[in-house]
């Protein structure tokens, strides 16, 4: 049986935005999916800038950094959520571009903004409309081309499935490979190649995505000090959360701070 695609969905909007508007360079610990129901907007990433119109659509990775422009007006469907580990190797970890079918246009037009404060059914419904439109973007074919270079592997260990959630649930306890591959009594060397055949990713790069995920989760929710966030991460000073930080999201975390927050 496979487990949900959607393992947790966090927003939903459904959003009309008159121009221009410019949001910054930034990266999160979700992942976002965009589809542009009418007008047009740009996605500027570190290697290139695309103009996106009706039916075209984005799929960002956590801590993928990426940038939006809207000259005029543009209505777009926005999800952002977490999937199950499962699926990792099927999303890569650059931005990508896609075309959605007017199908799904036509139901992400018409439901209404969703958040965590909704009720049941509206959760339902909202995963329901995100899960038929990220299937679609998934799709290999004309709609979006397959990710290069991972070798597919549908049935990796339960060990490793217990250990990839592990990380998952509690980042900042300390996890090396070593620990991960004992974890799932492996070696370290065969853990490190498979763990790449089945995500499409090296554990260190995991770990590292899981750990500074969090921090940002930390930084965006919390009135807590870069310096107690570092110190929540695993980090034993500041100069070595922030060093990582910016090698996963191309910026320091103070731009993700809280400005309540104090260093």
């Amino acid at each position: 049986m496979f487990p949900p695609l959607i393992q947790e969905l966090l927003e939903f909007d459904n959003a009309r935005q008159r121009g221009p508007v410019s949001i910054a360079s930034h990266a999160h610990h979700f992942f976002q999916m965009d589809l542009v129901i009418s007008g047009c907007l740009t996605l500027s990433t570190r290697h290139r800038r695309v103009r996106l119109r009706t039916l075209d659509g984005t799929l960002i990775p956590p801590l993928a950094v990426h940038a939006f422009d809207i000259a005029e007006a543009a209505h777009h469907a926005t999800f952002k959520f977490r999937v199950h580990p499962r699926y990792f190797q099927h999303f890569g970890h650059d931005p990508q571009v896609f075309r959605f079918g007017r199908e799904q246009l036509a139901v992400a037009k018409s439901i209404r903004p969703w958040r965590e404060s909704d009720n049941p059914l509206s959760v339902h419904g909202a995963i329901g409309v995100a899960t038929l439109c990220l299937v679609r973007a998934l799709s290999p074919g004309p709609a979006r081309s397959q990710t290069a270079g991972v070798e597919r592997c549908s049935n990796p260990s339960p060990e490793v499935w217990a250990a990839v959630n592990d990380v998952i649930a509690s980042p900042a306890s300390g996890w090396t490979v070593r620990k991960l591959a004992e974890r799932s009594n492996l070696s370290e060397g065969h853990f490190s190649k498979t763990f790449i055949r089945w995500f499409g990713q090296t554990p260190q790069k995991f770990l590292l995505e899981a750990r500074i995920g969090a921090a940002i989760q930390r930084l965006d929710t919390h009135d807590a000090s870069i310096k107690a966030v570092a110190r929540a991460s695993g980090y034993a000073t500041v100069h070595s959360f922030s060093r990582a930080f910016k090698r996963a999201t191309g910026q320091n975390p103070g731009a993700y701070a809280n400005p309540k927050s104090n260093l």
